[in-house]
């Protein structure tokens, strides 16, 4: 019984000191990874609106390429969701309004003809808010040359 006794006496449990100290590197870990939260939100927001914004530009140019050059439309207005997947004008899911207008190139000293056989496409979006109006954030404009592929 007193071996036994011995034994257990001998056996420390963690002292308050190390307690505080585990709990302070705990915190320390914490208190970094949710500094880091709104970064990384913001990082994933913008990669989506990326990922989005090229999505809707190979939709555009596809459709472009599909058409017979010479009915190419002088204005379009196309609408997108969040994922940069065409929808109709009525849709609740709509978040990019995007418009085009197309434009004969034009380039210092282009040989005559030129302006027959390539497309300049002017492409304007905005992001929408809830209720389907612009978010009062300036457009983005890309442009886009497609040319006749002789179809």
């Amino acid at each position: 019984y007193q071996r036994r006794m011995s034994r257990l006496s001998t056996k420390r449990g963690m002292t308050l000191v190390e307690v505080t100290i585990a709990l302070g590197l705990v915190s320390f870990g914490l208190i970094s990874v949710l500094g880091l939260l709104p970064t990384g939100l913001i990082t994933l927001r913008d990669a989506r609106d990326s990922s989005a914004r090229s999505r809707y530009l190979q939709t555009i140019q596809a459709e472009y390429l599909s058409l017979s050059f010479g009915d190419v439309p002088s204005n379009n207005l196309f609408y997108f969701d969040r994922d940069g997947q065409p929808v109709e004008a009525a849709s609740s899911s709509k978040l990019y309004k995007v418009s085009v207008e197309s434009l004969a190139p034009v380039y210092p000293d282009q040989p005559v003809g030129v302006e027959d056989s390539l497309r300049r496409l002017r492409v304007t979006s905005w992001q929408l808010n809830s209720s389907g109006t612009t978010n009062g954030l300036a457009p983005n404009i890309r442009a886009l040359q497609i040319a006749d592929g002789g179809f």
